[in-house]
């Protein structure tokens, strides 16, 4: 159950779908491979569902490091890498975006009356 007083609760729902979809697609590789009875099809699941791990993480990669460092640009790193990521150049904006240390500045301007 995800605590909806966290305050990015539907990103984790994201990163959570992700991780089943892509879990239920290197299941079914495993599933054919051992249906099949072929030793050499199963190593070969195995081999793909841990490139498909090891892909998915280094594609998340912005994401990832946003929202360990607390990012405030957070939410755009993540819609970027999402959606445009894809692309070798928004990928590595989005991790310049990530790595960069941002932070939220509040002005308070005192009006003359």
């Amino acid at each position: 159950m995800i605590n909806k007083n966290y305050k990015n609760w539907w990103i984790t729902k994201i990163l959570v779908a992700f991780g089943i979809f892509f879990g239920t697609i290197t299941l079914g590789i495993l599933l054919v491979g051992g249906i099949m009875g072929n030793y050499g099809s199963f190593v070969k699941g195995i081999s793909v569902l841990l490139t498909i791990l090891i892909c998915t993480a280094l594609y998340l990669l912005p994401t990832i490091i946003a929202f360990r460092k607390g990012n405030a640009n957070k939410n755009v790193v993540l819609l970027l890498n999402i959606f445009f990521g894809w692309t070798l150049l928004v990928w590595v904006i989005a991790l310049l975006r990530a790595m960069s240390d941002t932070q939220r500045v509040v002005m308070y301007v005192k009006q003359k009356k």
